[in-house]
């Protein structure tokens, strides 16, 4: 989320307001990496090609003043690149051109060195690790306004309470929590594309064979947290709120990961509340009990494929059932004065 929002500022600042018709639409890779798609409805026609302008490279413009080059249309040959991305800065630059995108797929890794020494960046890997993305900015006297690369991870927990009011704990081989025998709940990373609550019955599942459902999930918490060492990156955590799957025969059976779970167990929830580090005011008691012992109603989540843009999957939107009380809202006096 922190990652969209810069990515948005960083391209709002560029030129445009983003997430409207004709801006250009960017989606979150691993780390939540801003990559934007290109797409003929909110891009410039492409520049004209090899015919027109011999010894450039084919490129598109995008909505910010700047230029996109087409991955599929490199020269193979280093020097042949070297002399047509020399001769197409100098082009761009003239034009007043702003910000520059190359995409280098991995069989046209013999062209980064080139690019690096024209002055190109990296700015971050695709999520499946083909495709490295490179950008330069072309004004000498104008501070560069290009989104930065990768600056977060997101990662998902699942309080899962079944019908007994037991919650689903477990015990890892490995990681901080194992180092001091914590028990804790299912964790794990998001995958690229995947939804919050999506990749929190992953994980469940995964880790411990039990199969849940979404309905009446909530987002409880999230931590926003950075990194504290070089080159590492901050951290958004959700915690959600999950229950076993009704539907599902034998839903509650557990059969655990072996490889990263050691112990799992439905924990009664007077059990965990004693736990040592779950303690009123710690930090798990804080992310995982707090808004279940308080009755607090949490974050839902509704996808909105109108906000999208068409042929995409939609996006979810994440918002409180008690906004109007969180504001100082009275029933039938409309806002207050805060």
């Amino acid at each position: 989320f922190a990652a969209a929002a810069t990515a948005a500022g960083a391209a709002a600042a560029a030129g445009g307001p983003p997430g409207f018709p004709g801006a250009p639409h960017f989606t979150l890779a691993q780390g939540g990496s801003p990559v934007r798609n290109a797409k003929a409805s909110d891009a410039a026609p492409p520049l004209p090609g090899d015919d027109a302008r011999a010894g450039l490279l084919r490129a598109e413009n995008d909505a910010y003043n700047g230029v996109i080059i087409d991955a599929k249309a490199l020269p193979q040959d280093p020097l042949a690149f070297s002399e047509a991305l020399a001769r197409s800065c100098d082009l761009w630059r003239a034009e007043g051109k702003r910000g520059v995108w190359l995409h280098l797929p991995r069989e046209r890794s013999a062209l980064v060195p080139e690019a690096v020494r024209q002055g190109f960046a990296f700015h971050h890997v695709d999520a499946d690790g083909e495709t490295l993305t490179l950008t330069c900015w072309l004004p000498a006297d104008v501070p560069s306004t290009l989104p930065a690369g990768p600056s977060h991870q997101v990662g998902v927990g699942a309080l899962v309470v079944n019908a007994q009011g037991r919650v689903l704990m477990v015990k890892e081989r490995s990681g901080p929590a194992a180092r001091y025998d914590i028990w804790k709940v299912p964790t794990g990373l998001l995958e690229p594309g995947e939804d919050i609550f999506d990749a929190a019955r992953r994980e469940v599942e995964e880790e411990c064979g039990v199969a849940t459902t979404a309905e009446g999930a909530c987002v409880l918490s999230f931590r926003h947290a950075h990194p504290q060492r070089p080159g590492g990156v901050s951290d958004m955590f959700f915690m959600v709120s999950l229950r076993p799957d009704p539907a599902r025969p034998g839903a509650e059976d557990l059969v655990l990961q072996a490889e990263e779970i050691a112990e799992a167990r439905w924990m009664p929830i007077e059990e965990l509340r004693a736990l040592k580090y779950y303690s009123k005011g710690s930090m798990l008691y804080e992310m995982v009990l707090a808004a279940y012992d308080e009755a607090m109603p949490g974050y839902s989540g509704q996808r909105l494929s109108q906000m999208s843009r068409p042929g995409s999957p939609g996006a979810y939107v994440y918002r409180t059932r008690s906004a109007g009380r969180a504001l100082g809202r009275r029933e039938g006096l409309g806002p207050s004065r805060m």
